[in-house]
């Protein structure tokens, strides 16, 4: 495995922890029924990325490209609706990390 691969991987796993600590949040304004259209698609959206990436294990390329973005930016979009400042906290870095997941497969640099 390349040091390349090895990063993107660790990157990965990232994203997904991140997740892991954002997703009982938004479960909860799911249950009341308060979760915003577009943020209850992009939810649903990744939690089916989460499952290729599982499956993947870093191999395909592809499953890449939309749905951590998209996920991403509902969250900022809503981020308001969050009274818990931790999870403030933890979508910003969910952002940040984000924004390192190259969408462009070829790229020599991460």
């Amino acid at each position: 495995m390349s040091d390349k691969d090895s990063a993107q991987r660790d990157l990965l796993g990232k994203i997904i922890a991140m997740q892991d600590k954002i997703m009982p949040a938004l479960d909860r304004y799911e249950a009341a029924d308060e979760l915003p259209a577009d943020l209850r698609k992009a939810k649903e959206n990744i939690q089916m990325w989460d499952k290729e990436v599982e499956r993947a294990d870093g191999r395909d390329k592809a499953y890449r490209e939309w749905p951590p973005k998209q996920f991403a930016h509902a969250l900022k979009k809503h981020l308001s609706m969050f009274d818990n400042h931790t999870t403030k906290e933890w979508i910003q870095e969910y952002e940040r990390l984000v924004e390192r997941l190259h969408y462009d497969a070829d790229r020599e640099h991460l």
